[in-house]
């Protein structure tokens, strides 16, 4: 199929920072006297999605407590952005051949101040024409469509003739209800259910090459 333009999935997907992202979430959260398993962060938060506001309201922390952590992870989390390999092997390979043949974006849950983070040791920017952040649709991440059609109207195309690769779950689920071809990426983090909904499932960044024909 020839595709209008290639959304990708940022975190999982194309930089390898799920790690990262749960040692200074769980870090912050011992900080306020909250102890999460791996696991539980995974299950519980991770896979689901689950927004900060209802992370907070079930550990059962007031408002100040929630803005101090939330202070805290970003500030570990960023330097760790700043300082550690990010790329999965062959990232940047894929991006740079994903472009050469297709308008090319990318859709992620992460804030601009944690790509922004990124950015001062990695350069995606320049291999993409549009990055949608959680920050521009705020409210309404992924599995909500808003951020994958506002990439498609920054693009001018439509979406159904778009595909949207991601890692998990709400990531095909967030494909799917913006009329997006839905591909899940499978990963070492991708819960087992994840490929049910999927249009088309993948193993490898080989596997994508051979899907667009790069």
């Amino acid at each position: 199929m020839n595709y209008s333009a290639i959304f990708f999935d940022l975190d999982g997907t194309l930089v390898n920072t799920i790690d990262y992202w749960a040692e200074a979430y769980m870090h912050s959260l011992r900080d306020i006297g909250v102890d999460i398993s791996g696991q539980d962060f995974l299950d519980e938060i991770y896979v689901l999605n689950t927004s900060f506001d209802e992370i907070m309201q079930d550990i059962g922390v007031d408002t100040n407590t929630a803005n101090i952590f939330r202070k805290k992870r970003d500030q570990r989390y960023e330097e760790i952005l700043r300082t550690r390999p990010l790329w999965f092997a062959g990232t940047e390979e894929l991006l740079r051949k994903t472009a050469d043949k297709y308008p090319t974006g990318i859709v992620t849950g992460s804030h601009k101040s944690y790509i922004e983070a990124m950015e001062e040791q990695i350069s995606f920017s320049p291999l993409v024409r549009t990055i949608v952040a959680a920050d521009d649709t705020p409210g309404h991440g992924k599995p909500e469509p808003d951020g994958l059609l506002l990439a498609a109207d920054r693009l001018g195309v439509d979406p159904k003739a778009c595909i949207y690769i991601g890692d998990q779950q709400f990531d095909v689920e967030a494909a799917n209800a913006a009329g997006m071809v839905s591909c899940l990426l499978w990963t070492e983090f991708t819960p087992a259910t994840a490929g049910e909904e999927a249009e088309i499932c993948v193993e490898s960044f080989g596997e994508i090459r051979e899907l667009l024909e790069l």
